[in-house]
């Protein structure tokens, strides 16, 4: 992957921000700034097409070998710190495995390979025909269900099965709830989110 980027080591991060900005001429980039434990700054800037080449030609060499009739599309944000990947396939239970467990792993790799050429690491939502989406919608849904029980018979439940980011999207979503508050238990694939009433509450 060829990621060519121009590197300033400064005290001034905003001049040197400026001074990449002049070199890349008309095209547009993106800058990560650092700093150091001297106190100095290395600031580093990079094409955005460039980026969005190489994100796409590593998804190519991830998934590909899986489906070689796959077709994807990549999403950046506006600042260039998260990247969707979608994809379209027709074995999408194939990508999306056990609990979405595949899904999970391939993002990780593409997100790993991705992140070795850049000091500020970089976000990489790997979607398949909206799977994700749909995927949290019910999540809340449950959540929601659930939420009504413990309310009614004020009894903690648990939510087994969830991938460490489906636990997170739970934990935020109740993280204000004034009378619940929710418990990881266990290791490894046997961890477990368990939804309870908040120790005050019960007191």
């Amino acid at each position: 992957m060829k990621l060519d980027k121009i590197e300033r080591t400064t005290n001034n991060p905003r001049e040197a921000r400026e001074e990449i900005r002049k070199d890349f001429k008309s095209v547009e980039c993106h800058i990560d700034e650092i700093e150091q434990a001297d106190g100095t700054y290395v600031v580093v800037g990079y094409a955005k097409e460039e980026m969005l080449d190489a994100l796409f030609g590593i998804a190519e060499l991830v998934l590909r070998p899986l489906d070689r009739a796959i077709s994807f599309s990549i999403r950046p944000s506006r600042s260039f710190e998260e990247f969707t990947v979608v994809c379209h396939s027709r074995d999408v239970a194939l990508f999306i495995g056990k609990h979405g467990q595949n899904l999970d792993a391939l993002e990780t790799i593409i997100c790993a390979i991705f992140n070795r050429h850049f000091p500020k690491k970089k976000t990489i939502q790997l979607d398949i025909d909206d799977y994700k989406r749909k995927r949290q919608h019910y999540l809340i849904k449950v959540v929601r269900q659930i939420v009504r029980q413990i309310e009614s018979d004020h009894r903690e439940r648990p939510l087994p099965h969830l991938l460490p980011k489906e636990r997170k999207i739970v934990h935020t979503y109740l993280n204000t709830h004034p009378y619940l508050t929710t418990e990881s238990r266990g290791e490894g694939g046997a961890r477990t989110l368990f939804i309870k009433p908040r120790q005050s509450a019960r007191e």
